[in-house]
């Protein structure tokens, strides 16, 4: 039985994607996949984003290192130890070290790292960014943390929720979840207001241009449509959703493979997987990355040339993160 997200607003009797119907585009260069779905109309609102171009990984050698896109392999941008990176969007790069948990913010157009925050322990905690702003979910415990945002120096930060569990962000939004099996808010963009957008989901993910759910079973995949709490489902049974500005990827249930959003409910383009399948995806503004699943290497996946998964690390990543 199908257990779309409530407050969705459609109905949808599909239990699995299928594989029935393909269409090439981009003069035969893609092959896309069209997931069996309801087609019902989209209504995000497009945006544009300053650029979060790249990956940030902590290497196994330590510290930061970022990913050039040119094609020089990567650049060590802290020497550092580090436990964690965390990221997402241009606003910057956060890195914390592995004993006591101080939070490091390099932002784009600086070379050097300032201490934001310095959590006192015990405490979990999660650092996520937009291209314009730093956000900090922050607890004695998982399930009792408050969002605070950054006030742009030193250490400054506002609270601007009461307790929630997990945050997602992207040039989209900010949005929070009280529990894991809680009803999903947005944040207005001001002062302490929030209002829910939808019921509980699997996971859910954020873009440049609007929020996906995977619903609790993990047989179909959401959108937001901007207002309220309608969703209009887009995609069938999947393990996993990845957002960034480069768009919506799902691991698909039935083989693993990853496919992207085309933009229509029910097309997407099948990327297949890289040798040793996927354990996570990464999104930035021009690209995906994946680590494999059975020796943590790190895939870029290629769209020139009929497309392809080319290897930019042989060696295991503790954590990766777009990044500016």
């Amino acid at each position: 039985m199908r257990l779309p997200l409530p407050h969705s607003g459609v109905s949808d009797t599909n239990t699995e994607v299928g594989m029935s119907t393909t269409r090439t585009v981009l003069s035969g260069l893609v092959t896309a996949t069209v997931l069996s779905t309801v087609v019902v109309a989209v209504h995000a609102t497009p945006a544009q984003a300053v650029p979060a171009p790249t990956l940030c990984v902590v290497p196994s050698t330590g510290g930061v290192a970022r990913f050039n896109l040119g094609g020089s392999g990567f650049t060590q941008i802290r020497t550092t130890a580090t436990a964690t990176v965390y990221g997402g969007g241009g606003y910057g790069v956060v890195a914390v070290n592995p004993s006591v948990p101080e939070a490091w913010l390099k932002r784009p157009t600086s070379s050097t790292w300032t201490m934001v925050a310095r959590p006192g322990l015990p405490a979990a905690w999660d650092y996520q960014t937009t291209d314009t702003a730093l956000y900090l979910l922050l607890g004695p415990s998982p399930t009792q943390k408050t969002v605070r945002r950054y006030n742009g120096s030193g250490s400054s930060w506002t609270t601007i929720s009461g307790q929630f569990r997990t945050m997602y962000t992207g040039n989209y939004g900010l949005f929070a979840r009280q529990s894991s099996a809680g009803d999903i808010y947005r944040y207005s963009g001001s002062g302490s207001s929030w209002s829910v957008v939808g019921g509980p989901g699997y996971s859910f993910a954020v873009t440049n241009t609007a929020l996906y759910g995977l619903n609790p079973d993990r047989t179909g995949i959401f959108q937001y449509n901007g207002s309220g709490t309608a969703w209009t489902n887009i995609g069938g049974g999947a393990w996993a959703i990845y957002g960034g500005g480069h768009g919506l990827f799902a691991t698909l249930k039935t083989n693993g493979n990853l496919f992207r959003y085309l933009g229509t409910p029910g097309a997407w383009e099948d990327l297949g997987q890289p040798p040793g399948g996927i354990r996570s995806a990464t999104v930035t503004n021009n690209a995906v990355f994946a680590e494999d699943a059975t020796f943590s290497r790190v895939f870029l996946y290629e769209a020139f040339d009929g497309g392809g998964w080319a290897t930019v690390s042989t060696s295991p990543v503790g954590s990766m993160v777009a990044c500016p």
